[in-house]
């Protein structure tokens, strides 16, 4: 394995689980804002751009993927999952609030996957003013034939 491409999608591209529980929702040319009640919850999904065949191969080696988000001290990322296809490939419990992840890294191991990847963001909502807030920026991966 030599070859290495990075996919990436723009936070405009976002999937939210429980759009219902949302009080905002705002995409734009920076991505998406998103805003919630206190004491709820929400997931959010990347359907990431996975290679199926480049330079003749059929399968690809996954690397690593990653996000970039802006937090408020309303609202705390508490889980990342990464999947591919159906299958959970890894899960990653954090804990964070009022920041800036900048390529934030979900897995570092090089894992064989033939099916597309997902990455998904678990986030409780906390009461206080204002309310809690997440711009999704973008998110993306790693690939190595």
């Amino acid at each position: 394995m030599s070859d290495v491409y990075a996919l990436g999608i723009h936070g405009s591209s976002i999937q939210v689980e429980f759009p219902e529980h949302l009080t905002q929702i705002r995409r734009t040319g920076w991505g998406t804002l998103l805003e919630q009640n206190g004491q709820t919850d929400n997931w959010f999904h990347f359907d990431i751009p996975t290679p199926r065949v480049m330079a003749d191969t059929r399968i690809f080696w996954f690397t690593k993927a990653y996000f970039t988000a802006d937090l408020n001290e309303n609202v705390r990322i508490e889980k990342i999952h990464l999947r591919s296809g159906d299958e959970l490939r890894t899960v990653k419990n954090v804990t964070y609030t009022g920041r800036k992840l900048i390529n934030e890294i979900i897995g570092q191991e090089t894992e064989r996957s033939v099916f597309p990847i997902s990455l998904s963001i678990y986030a409780r909502f906390l009461t206080g003013t204002p309310k809690g807030q997440i711009i999704f920026r973008h998110a993306g991966a790693e690939f190595e034939f």
